[in-house]
């Protein structure tokens, strides 16, 4: 079962229920795909406050396909626009990944779609503690190279080993503080040690650990967390260039902003 994640509107997202919610099941019926929304007080936390739905659609790629496109189809009819615009959620673990070294399988992927999609992924989440995912914006004229586009993607997320347990199926996220993939190991003190894995392509490992480790160590100093990054050569298992760095600490916070550093760094950002 894969889970794809998306944004819709709290305006548009009764058109994807329909009355009694007899429009989501005869979507699920003619797609195979499960669809759920988020519930009607329960919006997706941001610094800004938008009123925007989760929708969870699952199956395989191709029930997932198939059920993106008619949920676009709906929100189209709905809200009259040229453009057909899907946002996902995608956790920023696997963000790295989905757009490869200099961009390079963003690019492909929006070329796989023809001149008229256009991928893009948005910076990591400020402001909101417990947050992990990023949104990624796929628009086109036309909800079939969207919808194949997004299937495109969710094939290259899955390749990521990581991927089983950071495309999850929660849609009601609260105040996002429980939503996340930390692992908590007994501290030495007896209380929590807040613990996560990053996987770092080799090529970027050195921009992650810095000149005589001073990026590690300056982030370790700043935030009072401890980091480590697998020796050069022993990569994560199933992966052919991927490090592991891990990072733990006592403050959620700090580990959460130390992951963050790690993927800009990552990323090229910073």
């Amino acid at each position: 079962m894969v889970n794809l994640k998306i944004l819709v509107s709290n305006a548009s997202v009764g058109c994807i229920i329909g009355k009694g919610g007899r429009t989501i099941s005869e979507i699920q019926a003619d797609t195979g795909a499960k669809v759920v929304v988020s519930r009607s007080n329960e919006f997706y936390p941001d610094a800004i406050g938008n009123k925007d739905r989760v929708v969870l659609i699952s199956g395989d790629v191709a029930e997932i396909v198939k059920g993106l496109t008619a949920v676009l189809d709906k929100l189209q009819q709905e809200e009259g626009s040229a453009a057909v615009v899907v946002r996902l959620l995608v956790h920023m673990r696997l963000c790295g990944a989905l757009i490869g070294k200099n961009g390079s399988t963003i690019k492909s992927l929006s070329e796989q779609g023809g001149e008229s999609v256009s991928v893009k992924v948005g910076s990591p989440p400020v402001g909101v503690p417990g947050l992990h995912e990023r949104v990624v914006w796929v628009e086109s004229s036309d909800p079939d190279p969207v919808a194949q586009t997004v299937g495109a993607i969710l094939n290259t997320l899955l390749e990521t080993p990581q991927s089983a347990s950071l495309m999850d199926d929660v849609v009601n996220y609260g105040s996002a503080n429980h939503h996340h993939h930390h692992h908590h190991a007994p501290a030495d003190n007896g209380g929590e040690m807040h613990e996560v894995h990053l996987n770092v392509p080799e090529s970027r490992a050195g921009a992650v650990i810095g000149r005589n480790g001073h990026v590690m160590t300056g982030i370790q100093d700043l935030l009072g967390v401890t980091m480590s990054m697998s020796k050069k050569g022993e990569f994560v298992d199933g992966t052919e260039d991927q490090r592991k760095c891990t990072i733990k600490g006592h403050a959620e916070k700090a580990v959460e902003l130390a992951e963050r550093i790690v993927q800009l760094k990552i990323e090229g950002v910073i």
